[in-house]
């Protein structure tokens, strides 16, 4: 697998690899409570998932052992989210669809405005999106009915969009002033851990035309709890980048702003 998500089941002590970007469609689970299971191939199970059809599916959270919510549908369908059973091959659109922006774009442009990613509480079917190129991100549940509800919106500015006439791109284009999107995202089962950006498409713009500028990375992170309630701001005494939160640690990428060397930090929060 080039572009596997990792999720982990608690209930079955499952691993699950899932890749569906580039329409490489293929699974792979595993128990993970021994090390003969992990380090012998016939423990593992395979699946090809050939038959799923015309879908343009952005990324996954697991829900349990055989199903993920996803965020996609159809090429030709505006469902934000739904649901995939891989045992099953069964695809259920979850009847949220995506919001409604500035301008009138097709269904696939939507798919692509609305790239993010998708957090899950982790004992709870309580999940948070984030938008990738623009400060968008939610707090929803997803019902035992199988139905989105929104718990709340902890950025809802929709993005600044404008037409661009260029057959080789998009036919939108962010407006200079729209702000850029979050550099990363962590949760555990206090909160909500938001690193965001500090710069606007138009500046990036500006540095990617000139080469006159490094990137600008954020050290400012807000604290959330799980209703999308603003708890706190940490600044940080360097840049950090992707990264996960565990046993009451931030431990994150980084790089030192002098040197440009990478490594991994650790805060107790």
């Amino acid at each position: 697998m080039l572009y596997s998500e990792i999720g982990f089941d608690p209930a079955s002590g499952s691993l699950n690899l899932l890749a569906i970007h580039n329409q490489e469609n293929r699974f792979c689970r595993v128990r993970s409570d021994a090390p003969e299971y992990l380090y012998d191939l016939s423990h593992w199970e395979y699946k090809s998932l050939a038959g799923i059809g015309n879908r343009t599916w952005i990324t996954s959270c697991l829900l349990d052992r055989s199903s993920y919510l996803m965020l996609g549908c159809q090429a030709d369908s505006l469902a934000m989210f739904s649901r995939f059973d891989v045992d099953s091959g069964q695809v259920t659109p979850l009847g949220f669809e995506f919001p409604r922006t500035s301008l009138d774009l097709s269904p696939l442009e939507q798919h692509v405005l609305w790239t993010g990613k998708l957090y899950r509480h982790p004992q709870r079917h309580r999940f948070v999106y984030c938008a990738q190129d623009f400060k968008y991100l939610f707090v929803f549940d997803l019902t035992s009915e199988g139905r989105i509800q929104l718990v709340r919106g902890v950025y809802d500015r929709l993005p600044d969009l404008k037409w661009v006439d260029d057959p080789q791109e998009w036919h939108y284009t962010f407006d200079e002033a729209c702000e850029e999107g979050f550099e990363a995202v962590a949760v555990d089962e206090a909160g909500i851990y938001v690193v965001y950006t500090q710069s606007t498409h138009g500046e990036l713009r500006h540095a990617v035309r000139t080469g006159s500028a490094q990137p600008v990375r954020p050290v400012r992170m807000n604290v959330y709890d799980w209703d999308g309630n603003f708890v706190r701001r940490l600044v940080l005494d360097r840049p950090v980048g992707p990264m996960v939160v565990h046993d009451g640690r931030l431990i994150a990428w980084s790089v030192d702003p002098e040197t440009a060397e990478e490594m991994l930090v650790s805060y107790t929060l």
